[in-house]
């Protein structure tokens, strides 16, 4: 198993309920395909580099986990389908 690291962004207006159950859905995935967190971190919200479906402000998240190479493949496809 590696370690992986996978950092994504919120829309900033999501209320804090929302993105705990957001952060809670992809360590389920993790820990579904055998894969250990090692540390979530909330870095907050924070301004982009520039405007994405213009919201100049986001909420950073980053995973930090060792799995199997086919659960990173599973968080990266749930992340590029989620809004």
């Amino acid at each position: 198993m590696r370690r992986y690291e996978t950092i994504f962004i919120l829309r900033p207006d999501s209320g804090d309920p929302q993105i705990k159950e957001v952060i809670k859905r992809y360590e389920g995935i993790i820990a579904a395909g055998a894969g250990e967190m090692i540390e979530t971190e909330e870095w907050g919200s924070r301004e982009l580099a520039y405007k994405i479906k213009g919201e100049r402000r986001g909420f950073y998240v980053r995973l930090d986990y060792v799995s199997p190479g086919p659960v990173m493949n599973e968080v990266e496809r749930n992340l590029r389908i989620s809004d």
